[in-house]
């Protein structure tokens, strides 16, 4: 038992995960013939739990197995009273249900994780599992109240590192609430930190969420880079999930400067992952969106935009609901439907953006409704739009996300009608 155990972590520091997975199973299969006792079903919680977190390198993170070894973590766990290890396994399972786009057992988990932190009155638990909170706020579109959570996580700990995947969360919850400098700073910073240790999967993972707030801040060269090393990174370490992810975002990086042949890469990415990913599908269905629309594909772009509302309506996944919304309303436009069709999209994306404290996305539709009402000769509300929703940011003038509407209110000109119509998502 003890070799087993010694060579499943070894061969994990060496990155053999197929074999640590090995020796955890001959693990498992010797625990089940020992006397059950408190050592042994401890033993069990561990390995199961072990298991589970091998199994994320190697088959990903909605695995059918990898929720049975936790499933079977957590009941032995709640069997002993190993309230520790019940913490974790419910954090573990937090990051199941966000990847399989549960979202309410999402919630039940990560509230089950605060009042059992509570209970035991450890304070880096108990920011562990706002962090986890936070998270589940993001993706319930709920941006406020995820800044609260990482707060509060962040007094918990008493100003020590949160983790990296913690800031990763705050660097997107940053982005939107309307904080860029400051979420590209923590990008920046993320980077370096996990750079100067030795874990790829830090890296890897580091990478993700820049590149994803780099693209939403319209820095694609940044995008680029970071996904390149994604790429390069988990090919050499075995994490193949990553490189189809990094493979779409790059083939959206094509789309965006005229490379029709970045379509057929997102389209080909976007089918390989299925869904293993689906709280980070309706994003992705959006900028696959984006780029049929950018090569007239419009009609099939509407098409790509119903089935993110599916995913929506399935998932309870909300954080890009605006986007969809706005994005309607831009290909509807474009395909010569009623200005009023288009309008509505507008509304309610500013509608629903303003109610999450998206201030980034309330921009976008911002954007959106200005040029449409500067087509039809309506410059003083344009301006007037634009200027309200404006006049609230304090940083990020110097990025594409704010530049357009800004040259537009400094000069006090109509909106020019060669602005993009996603400030955010093109080159400035």
């Amino acid at each position: 038992m003890t070799y087993y155990r010694r060579a499943a972590n070894r061969s994990v520091q060496l990155y053999a995960y197929d074999s640590a997975l090995e020796y955890t199973d001959r693990i498992l299969a010797l625990l089940q013939k020992l006397p059950s006792t408190a050592d042994r079903i401890k033993q069990q919680i561990d390995a199961w739990f072990n298991r589970a977190d091998i199994l994320i390198v190697t088959e990903g993170w909605t695995y059918a197995e990898r929720r049975h070894a936790l499933e079977q973590a957590r009941r032995l766990a709640e069997q002993a009273d190993a309230d520790v290890q019940l913490f974790h396994i419910l954090m573990s399972l937090h990051g199941y249900y966000e990847n399989a786009g549960m979202q309410q057992a999402n919630y039940q988990v990560c509230e089950e994780g605060i009042a059992l932190a509570e209970r035991l009155q450890d304070q880096a638990l108990l920011s562990r599992a706002y962090c986890s909170m936070g998270d589940c706020h993001i993706q319930g579109g709920a941006y406020l109240a995820s800044l609260d959570c990482f707060r509060k996580a962040e007094r918990s700990r008493e100003g020590l590192w949160l983790g990296r995947r913690a800031y990763c969360m705050i660097v997107e919850t940053l982005w939107a609430c309307g904080y860029p400098d400051q979420a590209s700073a923590m990008a920046n910073e993320i980077l370096r930190t996990v750079d100067a240790q030795t874990d790829p999967f830090d890296q890897i993972h580091a990478r993700e969420f820049s590149s994803y707030v780099y693209q939403r801040m319209g820095d694609l060269e940044a995008m680029m880079r970071t996904r390149s090393e994604m790429v390069e990174l988990s090919a050499r370490y075995g994490f193949p999930d990553y490189v189809l992810v990094s493979q779409f975002m790059l083939g959206w990086a094509m789309a965006m400067t005229r490379e029709e042949a970045g379509l057929y890469q997102m389209y080909t990415a976007l089918n390989d992952l299925g869904s293993d990913d689906m709280f980070s599908l309706p994003y992705f269905l959006t900028l696959y969106a984006e780029a049929q629309g950018k090569f007239g594909q419009v009609e099939q772009a509407l098409d790509t935009l119903a089935r993110a509302e599916d995913v929506i309506a399935q998932t309870e996944i909300h954080a890009w609901d605006a986007e969809v919304l706005r994005l309607t309303g831009d290909l509807r436009l474009q395909l010569g439907r009623a200005d009023s069709d288009a309008e509505s999209c507008y509304r309610l994306a500013m509608d629903i953006s303003r109610q999450q404290g998206a201030r980034s996305l309330e921009l976008r539709a911002a954007t959106s409704m200005a040029r449409l009402w500067q087509r039809q000769g309506r410059h003083r509300e344009a301006h007037a739009l634009l200027s309200e929703i404006y006049d609230w940011f304090t940083e990020g003038f110097d990025t594409p996300t704010c530049r357009p509407p800004a040259l537009c209110w400094l000069n006090s000109t109509p909106i020019s009608p060669d602005l993009p119509s996603n400030p955010s998502l093109h080159d400035p």
